[in-house]
């Protein structure tokens, strides 16, 4: 019946087509016993597609022995290596004690390939793929990417069933936040979540400190109406304080710390990432975090392992933790209030919109590059950003058109190393009216690209 199932298969398409950009060639799809119905309709809509899908079943109990042996066996996946694959499909299961062998197999082959990651995937899930606006969660996500990069501080507000706030505050490395967004298009090489729906960063070593009220869903279970559970962040740790009731606590013990030698729920953990849910097709939460995590009006925080997404927090385990209507605050700016987003009242990204009178440039008479880690690719200014994992990302300067003047800018400046050269003199070889190219400048101040004097 899935098979003939047309809102599947139009998932499954939108998959290969859109998130991966695969409309020909060969892709390969690593499956268990738990994902047999989605292989299956991957395999139809690959067809469909004129590409040719190679099959690579990894039971679960090849996946748990790998986890136990913390090593991780190419032979398994043969098939498709041997058929020199550029695009996989991971669609395995999503349970804790498996997790090990996923991180594993995204380290090896992602250098080389394109990979869409699937854990848990099910009929809901493809469902969305069917029914996502991807134009609009990659507008969103550049613009949260875009906010991010350039935060100082966060701070996440929640309030529990007794009416008390409570804060979450994260001190930022400006200009270095690791601010990922998982837009559900992957790139050339590297991995992403798909479908996906989110931006997320990763704590700095230190971690943040505070509490956070979980009042959304857990791995396998959506909290009801009243049901909550508070934890607490410090010094790079976060631990569960308390919860309505012991169900909630015992489910999270047996679903995502069975497996860990002498751990319980109370026990501190690695405070290992901060999520942004984008996804408006989204409306209720389901249990399965590769749909949960994405809802609009939802953040998540995970305890855990963060080494997979270019941090340094090593576990065995990774658990993302959601909660509802979240407001919250980017160098005291509310980007989300009560889980509404709110992107334009702060942080500019359109020179038009600069008052040169309010800007740091307004005195500043000479310019000269500060980093020159950059792409222009379509005659836009990008910063090249990296991770260790692989997760490498563009980030436009502005808007389309201020990232346009920028790269004229960006042409006509001094390399730095005290070299400078007076403001004016850039903009006339750039052929750029000074209001106008005054205004771009204190964009490309607040991104970090430039020096002033």
């Amino acid at each position: 019946m899935a098979l003939d199932d047309e809102q599947l298969l139009i998932g499954a398409k939108n998959i290969l087509s859109n998130c991966l950009k695969k409309n020909r060639g060969v892709v390969g799809i690593i499956y268990d016993e738990t994902t047999v119905d989605i292989f299956e309709i991957l395999c139809k809509a690959s067809e469909l597609l004129d590409i040719l899908p190679i099959a690579c079943n990894v039971s679960i109990a090849d996946q748990l022995r790998m986890a136990e042996q913390n090593k991780f066996d190419l032979s398994v996946v043969k098939s498709v290596l041997d058929a020199d694959t550029t695009t996989l499909i991971l669609c395995v299961n999503g349970r804790a004690d498996t997790y090990p062998f996923r991180t594993m197999i995204l380290g090896e082959v992602s250098a080389q390939r394109r990979i869409g990651h699937m854990p848990g995937a099910d009929f809901n899930v493809l469902r969305y793929a069917a029914e996502m606006n991807l134009d609009e969660i990659q507008r969103i996500c550049n613009r949260l990417n875009s906010i991010l990069y350039r935060a100082q501080t966060v701070e996440i507000i929640t309030i529990d069933q007794g009416d008390k706030e409570h804060s979450l505050y994260l001190n930022l490395p400006k200009w270095n936040v690791v601010s990922i967004p998982s837009s559900g298009v992957v790139g050339n090489s590297g991995w992403g979540n798909v479908p996906s729906g989110e931006v997320f960063i990763l704590p700095p070593q230190e971690g943040g400190r505070g509490s956070i009220v979980i009042n959304g869903s857990i791995p396998e279970l959506v909290l009801k109406p009243g049901e909550e559970m508070i934890v607490h962040v410090e010094a790079g740790d976060m631990w569960v304080v308390s919860a309505t009731n012991e169900q909630i606590l015992n489910h999270l013990e047996t679903n995502q710390l069975a497996h860990i030698p002498h751990r319980s729920v109370y026990d501190r953990f690695p405070f290992a990432e901060v999520g942004i849910g984008v996804s408006n097709t989204l409306l209720e939460l389901t249990g399965n975090m590769l749909l949960d995590q994405k809802m609009a009006s939802t953040l998540h925080v995970a305890l855990g392992e963060n080494q997979h997404l270019g941090g340094d927090r090593p576990f065995h385990v990774h658990c993302d933790l959601v909660t509802r209507h979240p407001t919250l605050r980017v160098n005291g700016h509310a980007i989300i209030k009560n889980g509404v987003f709110d992107l334009d009242s702060a942080f500019n990204d359109n020179y038009e919109q600069v008052i040169v009178d309010n800007s740091p440039l307004r005195a500043a008479s000479s310019i000269q590059k500060k980093n020159a880690n950059v792409s222009m690719a379509e005659d836009r200014l990008r910063l090249k950003l990296f991770t260790n994992a692989g997760r490498n990302r563009l980030l436009e300067i502005g808007t389309p058109e201020t990232a346009k003047f920028a790269a004229q800018i960006w042409q006509h400046l001094p390399n730095g190393n005290g070299t400078w050269k007076p403001i004016a003199d850039v903009l006339k070889d750039a052929n750029i009216l000074p209001s106008v190219g005054r205004q771009v400048l204190d964009i490309m101040l607040d991104f970090g690209l430039i020096e002033w004097r």
